[in-house]
This record gives C-alpha cells, sequence and structure tokens, in this order.
C-alpha cells in the first residue's frame, strides 16, 4: 500500500538552523507515444518529444503559479524552494488538461495517444458513410462495430441499419498517406460447449489507407466476410467475488453488471488497451466464477496483441444520469492456441478500492451542501480496503447540471489525497468526485510514467453529489 497523505507545503513548518530548506529544481521531460500503422496496415508504437507548441503547462505550489517552459527536445524545469516541496504542475494539450500532484525531482512524462499527436482534427460536418457487401443480417449478428487504425476509433452500429458516422468525434482525419484504416466488425452470439454464451467475431471487413474529406461526406465501400474463430483463452474469472467485494461501498445501488473482453491491440503498452483496441469477443455473464472456460475468438489485425479484460460495476442512478463504482484488470493473453492446457485467471482483490471520501476531513455520504473555503485548497482524502494494492490515484471532477455531467479536472497522485484549488467548485453549483485506484506505472511515485507494470487495473469509486457553497 502507498503511505497515507502527505501534507502540503508551506504551513505550519517551522525550520531550525540545521533544518533549512535546500533549494532545487524540478526537471522533466514530455513526450507522446501512439500506434502508427506501417506500409503494411501493421500497428507500431512510436514515440517522440513534445514541440513547445504542442504542450504547455503551469506549476501550483505555496499559493503561487508559474509557467513552465518547454524546449525543442520536450524537457522542462522549474524552481523549488525545498527538494523535498510537493507541487501541483498541470499540463495543457489540444486533447487533454491535466494535474499531476507530486513530490519527485524528476518527470518523465509521456502521453499516450490515440493517434499522431500531429493529425488533423475533423471539421464540423465531416461524416463517413459505409456500404457493405454481404452484410450479415440482424438475425446472423448481435454487435456490430466499426473501427478504425492508425487513428483509433470505434463505433458501435444498430444492426442492419444504414452506417452513417459523425467522425467529428474521432480524434482525428484517416490519410491515405498515413495508411490508415477502417474496420467492420459483426459478431454473433454463440455457445459452443452449452455451457457459457459469448459474442465473438463471425464477419469482418477491411479498407486499407482510408483518407476523409474534410467538412463533407465521404462515401466508402467494401465487402464483408466470414471470420473463421482460430484463437482461444481459456479463462478462470474470479467475477462473483470480486462484486461482492465492491458490493457494499455503492450506496443506492441501483445496477450491477460483469463483463468480459477480449481486445486485438496495437499496444504492448497496459494503458492504451482499450484506447487503441477492438473489442473481438464480449461475454455479459450473470454474476458467477468462470472456472475453465473456453472463448475462442478471431484477430482481424496483423500482428495485434489479444488481451483479456475483466471489468465488475455496480451503478447508482440519479436525476441527471447514472455513476458506477468499477474494477476492471487487463493482462495480455500470452497463448491462444486451441487445445492448450494454458489458464489465464482473473482474479478478484487485485486493485485496492477507494472508500471513505472526505472533503476538508468531513465523509462525503449523503448527497447535500458542503461549505468550500475560499481562501485556502480544499483536501480531497480517501482510504482504501485492505484487499488489492495501488500505485496512484487519479481523481476526476464533475460539475452536474440538468444536462448530465460535465467534466471539469483530472488530477493524478501517488498520495491518497489531492488539493483542489476553491477556484474549481463555483458556489451554489453541483458536483461530483470520482478516486480511481490504479495499477500499471510501478514508477510514478518516482515520476516515471514511462514504463507499465506487469498488470493494468483500476478500481473506481464516486461520491455523493454535493453542493459547494
Amino acid at each position: 500500500m502507498l503511505a497515507s497523505a502527505f501534507a502540503w507545503a508551506g504551513c505550519d513548518r517551522v525550520f531550525g538552523l540545521d533544518e533549512l530548506p535546500t533549494p532545487g529544481t524540478v526537471t522533466g521531460t514530455y513526450a507522446f507515444r501512439w500506434p502508427q500503422n506501417d506500409t503494411n496496415g501493421i500497428p507500431r508504437i512510436q514515440e517522440r518529444p513534445a514541440m513547445p507548441s504542442e504542450v504547455s503547462a503551469t506549476v501550483r505550489r505555496n499559493g503561487t503559479v508559474a509557467d513552465v517552459t518547454f524546449d525543442g527536445s520536450g524537457a522542462f524545469s522549474f524552481p523549488v524552494a525545498d527538494v523535498d516541496e510537493p507541487y501541483a504542475i498541470t499540463f495543457h494539450t489540444d486533447w487533454r488538461d491535466y494535474e499531476y500532484q507530486l513530490a519527485a525531482p524528476r518527470l518523465t512524462v509521456v502521453d499516450r495517444l490515440a493517434g499522431r499527436p500531429d493529425r488533423t482534427i475533423a471539421a464540423p460536418g465531416t461524416r463517413v458513410t459505409l456500404a457493405l457487401a454481404n452484410r450479415p443480417d440482424s438475425t446472423a449478428v448481435g454487435i456490430e462495430t466499426v473501427a478504425s487504425t492508425g487513428i483509433w476509433s470505434t463505433f458501435g452500429i444498430p444492426s442492419a441499419a444504414a452506417i452513417e458516422l459523425d467522425w467529428t468525434a474521432a480524434f482525428g482525419l484517416l490519410e491515405m498517406t498515413q495508411h490508415d484504416a477502417l474496420y467492420y466488425i459483426g459478431t454473433q452470439l454463440v455457445n459452443p460447449r452449452g455451457t457459457l454464451e459469448y459474442y465473438q467475431t463471425a464477419y469482418s471487413a477491411h479498407l486499407a489507407d482510408v483518407s476523409l474529406a474534410q467538412g463533407t461526406t465521404t462515401a466508402l465501400s467494401t465487402t464483408v466476410s466470414p471470420v473463421t474463430p482460430d484463437l482461444c483463452v481459456t479463462v478462470d474469472v474470479e467475477r462473483q467475488r470480486e462484486s461482492e467485494r465492491i458490493a457494499a461501498l455503492v450506496p443506492n445501488e441501483t445496477n450491477h453488471s460483469t463483463t468480459v473482453w477480449m481486445y486485438a491491440t496495437a499496444a504492448p503498452d497496459f494503458m492504451m488497451v482499450s484506447a487503441v483496441g477492438l473489442a473481438v469477443a464480449v461475454q455479459y455473464p450473470p454474476i458467477s466464477d468462470l472456472a475453465d472456460e473456453t472463448i475462442a475468438f478471431a484477430n482481424p489485425i496483423a500482428d495485434a496483441t489479444p488481451y483479456a479484460t475483466f471489468t465488475v460495476a455496480r451503478q447508482r442512478n440519479f436525476d441527471q444520469g447514472a455513476i458506477a463504482t468499477v474494477t476492471s484488470i487487463a493482462v495480455p493473453i500470452e497463448d491462444t492456441r486451441c487445445g492448450s492446457s494454458a489458464r489465464l485467471a482473473l482474479r478478484a482483490d487485485v486493485v485496492a478500492i477507494p472508500t471513505g471520501i472526505a472533503l476538508d476531513g468531513r465523509e462525503l455520504t449523503a448527497d447535500g451542501p458542503v461549505t468550500i473555503n475560499p481562501d485556502h485548497d480544499a483536501l480531497l482524502s480517501w482510504q482504501l480496503t485492505s484487499t488489492g494494492d495501488a500505485e496512484l490515484f487519479v481523481v476526476y471532477i464533475y460539475e452536474v447540471s440538468p444536462t448530465g455531467l460535465g467534466f471539469r479536472r483530472v488530477i493524478f497522485t501517488a498520495e491518497r489525497s489531492a488539493r483542489l484549488d476553491p477556484s474549481w467548485l463555483v458556489p451554489q453549483h453541483q458536483y461530483l468526485f470520482v478516486v480511481q485506484a490504479r495499477l500499471g506505472l510501478p514508477a510514478f511515485a518516482n515520476g516515471d510514467v514511462s514504463a507499465t507494470g506487469p498488470i493494468w487495473a483500476n478500481a473506481s469509486a464516486h461520491t455523493p453529489i454535493i453542493t459547494a457553497r
């Protein structure tokens, strides 16, 4: 387990003659990592430093905010009054803003993207129509998906309906010169052994070297072919135990579910599995364990790595929407031979679940008003379940409005607390916090987010709805 919350620097600290702070400089680098198709359409991981035009940052410490300067190699630095002083650095890019609250003297930041960092954003009106010859009818497929690689986006489509996609929701335009590709996946509900129903890839289509026209509709067409599921994984999944573990942590539960997914993904990087992968098998079971169950699937992307993921969710509904307490685990499938004696275990109790979320020491247990002091940072803190582990925590701040949840802020920290600038919470507005414990970045506390661990997992817990005042 990680240590308990750290004290924010600058408050109530008296230095003796032998306790003077040691001034220092925090140094770091910022890079982008993404999968890009080669000339054969096979995704390959790329990485390069961020340019000063692509990223900016501000650092917050002791109530002051200062800009951070980047050079052409993605390097940056900023001074600290004490080498052990915690700080909050917020990075700004075209696609996200996020904050690290750390005390590490060196930062190695890798921003994982679902496509090229210099991709072209789709203008309003950019749409795609896809005509499919030999497309199966609704009696032959259960779930249909259109997905792109190079620029990775996924669209669920109604079975047998005409396919028209609003590409402004995608990460960027597809470009022929970059060997971007488009896939159609049709899955079919099967029960080969009579013991387990699941959806497996039964039909697919592939368009290589695709370009989309900006601000208008691009009409594409191809032919669907049947797919033979020639890969297998035999799994043991402790989903009932995991479901029971989180049941007591969800007040006013209205729904629960478990899902086992198989992804074909370009990512040898655990943090990118669902963002840059195609779902090739899906199992929506009742809440019960799986033991020695084999799932067959096909992998439509050449050289892609298959992963198995296991998700348990217990949901709470409210007037404006719903939010879930979720645990999710992803592991690579190393042996995909049908008939192999290998077993893939997806265990319960892997990742710790945040509990007892409190704001300035007041546990948030029910909807209602919370007083925010505008003169100092608010402290959001939490505990962890006794089972599972965590390497870092992510705090998501949402504003609740009559139209739903609006994303406002994301914070990464190695501690069981996060400092919230009071200006983020507007009086009389409603908010909801999600705290997520994660495994997958073992060196995060030391400022290194480049290397991933042997397993990726997260567990999210949400608060009631609070009203700032």
